[in-house]
């Protein structure tokens, strides 16, 4: 028997608005008249939990909202099985926006610095690029939501909706 995915108070309020099935599509169509600043892959130097995997997140995002005095919204998701399908280490895919400007180097730097790699010169720990309108990003970042192994989330993006 196949597990069902988990109804998170994220995915009701895009199938509520969307009026369609939780999918990549209804994500990226009810996301879409949002500016998105950066995209972001973050990988772990170690086998994270998933409950690792969210407080580390999370701890970055809260610093990042600190050192740019604003409000940070954030689609999110957490894998550990490929486009493929095969299971890779588990690791974050996210877009984020700010009525402020974010720089790629700060998001990096503190990810590195919270998955206890601050004294990184290089690392593909962190790969943080502008995010491209219109290339699919908000589809690729939710690209399992609606399959169990579909875990993403929003945060503060109904500030930046309006």
């Amino acid at each position: 028997m196949t597990a069902q995915p988990t109804a998170t108070p994220a995915a009701l309020q895009c199938e509520a608005q969307a009026g369609t099935p939780l999918t990549p599509e209804a994500i990226e169509q009810w996301l879409a008249p949002i500016e998105w600043n950066l995209f972001t892959t973050l990988t772990f130097p170690f086998e994270a939990s998933q409950e690792v995997a969210e407080r580390k997140f999370n701890d970055m995002l809260n610093s990042l909202e600190r050192s740019i005095h604003s409000r940070v919204g954030v689609v999110r998701s957490l894998e550990t099985v490929s486009k493929t399908g095969a299971r890779v280490p588990r690791h974050v895919h996210a877009a984020l926006v700010s009525s402020r400007p974010i720089s790629e180097k700060l998001v990096s730097d503190l990810w590195l610095k919270g998955v206890g790699k601050s004294n990184a010169v290089e690392s593909d720990l962190a790969q943080v690029v502008p995010f491209v309108a219109g290339v699919g990003g908000i589809h690729y970042t939710c690209k399992q939501a609606g399959t169990p192994e579909g875990d993403w989330t929003v945060r503060n993006v109904q500030h930046f909706t309006e």
